[in-house]
């Protein structure tokens, strides 16, 4: 496994031809032309020109989930695997990639999970239990659950089982971010309906804004943020207020590091909000 694998420093988004890596955190202090961002596209492997998701596994290896197959990149190449190669997949186009404590992969694809458990890869339908086999988003909880999101509803797999979730707010909706806020709450962004927040132990819903498209969520000590297709918000005292000074209103992604510091993904480039202020990478 190469350096650049190992020490991969931050979640970066960048929005339409990005991605999002996670990992420690970046000087605040610093502005973001001051850091050097290597960009990964067709000439170095990529199928194309961004990837929707990104995951660096336990065994170090970076996966991209785009719209034509899975890559997985060593540091030095990029190995795809799609419908060509993998006969599971039914459909190339990938949106979201999670991992469970002992190592399975989970791959949210537009016709269904495709799961990559001790080197066998295997496909979850709407036969199999799934409300949808068109999959938004994926998350794995500190409890090894892992919460799927689909164009309609929320379901999870726990011990190999998948459970829908039947509640009212959360059926037949299309999912699109699942943030942990406790080990029994969650705050679910949706397309329909606004946010959500879901008490696990209750099986229940709160709705805490109207319909709105949100597509992510982020949580700093201070402020609950929530991406949507017309602008970044923060949902303070039940009250949208937008933050301006980004360079696009479509918000594909937050990030929110212990230090305060929160990286906006947007179409049109990455942003960062430290101490009120905010500085922008456009590309």
């Amino acid at each position: 496994m190469s350096r650049f694998v190992k020490h991969i420093i931050f979640v970066l988004f960048l929005s339409s031809f990005g991605i999002t890596i996670s990992a420690q955190e970046l000087d605040p202090s610093k502005e973001i032309s001051q850091y050097s961002i290597q960009f990964y596209s067709k000439p170095q492997g990529l199928p194309i020109r961004g990837a929707l998701s990104v995951h660096q596994d336990q065994n170090g290896y970076v996966w991209f989930a785009t719209y034509s197959g899975l890559v997985r990149f060593d540091g030095l190449q990029m190995s795809i695997y799609n419908t060509k190669n993998i006969p599971v997949i039914q459909n190339n186009g990938f949106t979201s990639i999670t991992e469970t404590q002992n190592g399975d992969l989970y791959f949210a694809s537009l016709d269904g999970l495709i799961t990559l458990k001790n080197n066998k890869w295997s496909r979850l339908s709407v036969n199999d239990g799934l409300p949808s086999n068109v999959i938004e988003h994926l998350f794995c909880d500190n409890k090894n659950t892992v919460w799927i999101g689909t164009v309609d509803g929320l379901c999870f797999i726990q011990n190999d089982s998948i459970y829908k979730l039947e509640i009212p707010e959360l059926k037949h909706v299309t999912i699109q971010d699942i943030y942990q806020e406790t080990e029994q709450q969650f705050l679910i962004a949706t397309s329909e309906h606004g946010l959500i927040r879901y008490f696990v132990s209750k099986n229940s819903a709160v709705k805490l804004t109207e319909k709105l498209d949100i597509r992510c969520v982020g949580k700093t000590k201070k402020r609950l943020l929530v991406g949507t297709s017309n602008g970044l918000f923060q949902l303070k005292d039940n009250q949208l207020i937008k933050i301006e000074g980004l360079p696009s209103d479509q918000i594909s992604a937050i990030y929110t590091e212990q230090n305060g510091a929160i990286w906006i993904g947007t179409y049109k480039g990455l942003s960062r909000i430290y101490s009120s202020k905010i500085s922008n990478f456009i590309s």
